[in-house]
C-alpha cells in the first residue's frame, strides 16, 4: 500500500512539472497550424487573382466559436463566401492585426488584382492564443504580393 502512494506520488510531481511544457507546445502547434491556414488562403486568393484576372480577398473574422477565413471575388458579398473555422483556440489579435478593415462588419481583408499585387493597404494578421503569450502573424509586406510568416516578437 505505501509502494502504491508513493508511486502516485512519483507520478503526480512528474505530471505537475511536465503538464506547462505540454501545454505550450499543444499552443505553438496550433497557433502554427492557423498560421499555414491563413498563409495558404492568402496565396489561394493571390492565384485566383492571376487566373480569373480579376479583384479576390481572402477575409477573416471573430466569432464567438473562433476565427474564420474566406477566399472569393471581391465583388461578391462576404455574407455568401464559404468561411472555414480555425482551431478555436486561436484568436485574432486585433492589437497587432494591421490590414485592411471593414470597420461596420468587423472582417479584415487582404485583396489581390489581376497580377496579384496586393490591392489596397500592406499589413499584418496576428494570431495568439486565449492566454495571449505567443503569437504567430502573416506578413503582407510589399505591393508585389509578397507574403512571409513571423513569429512572437517579429509581431509586434
Amino acid at each position: 500500500m505505501v509502494e502504491v502512494l508513493g508511486v502516485l506520488a512519483i507520478v503526480g510531481i512528474l505530471m505537475a512539472i511536465v503538464a506547462p511544457g505540454w501545454v505550450a507546445y499543444a499552443e505553438g502547434r496550433s497557433l502554427s497550424a492557423a498560421q499555414d491556414a491563413v498563409l495558404q488562403n492568402l496565396r489561394l486568393a493571390q492565384s485566383e487573382a492571376k487566373r480569373t484576372r480579376g479583384i479576390w480577398q481572402m477575409s477573416a473574422r471573430s466569432t464567438s466559436q473562433g476565427v474564420e477565413l474566406a477566399v472569393h471575388p471581391a465583388s461578391a458579398s462576404v455574407h455568401l463566401a464559404d468561411w472555414q473555422p480555425l482551431d478555436p483556440t486561436v484568436r485574432l489579435d486585433t492589437d497587432e492585426t494591421t490590414v485592411q478593415r471593414d470597420r461596420t462588419q468587423g472582417i479584415y481583408q487582404v485583396q489581390f488584382n489581376a497580377t496579384g499585387r496586393v490591392n489596397g493597404s500592406l499589413g499584418k494578421i496576428t494570431l495568439t492564443t486565449g492566454q495571449g503569450q505567443k503569437r504567430r502573424c502573416i506578413v503582407i509586406s510589399t505591393l508585389l504580393g509578397v507574403i512571409r510568416k513571423a513569429a512572437d516578437e517579429a509581431c509586434l
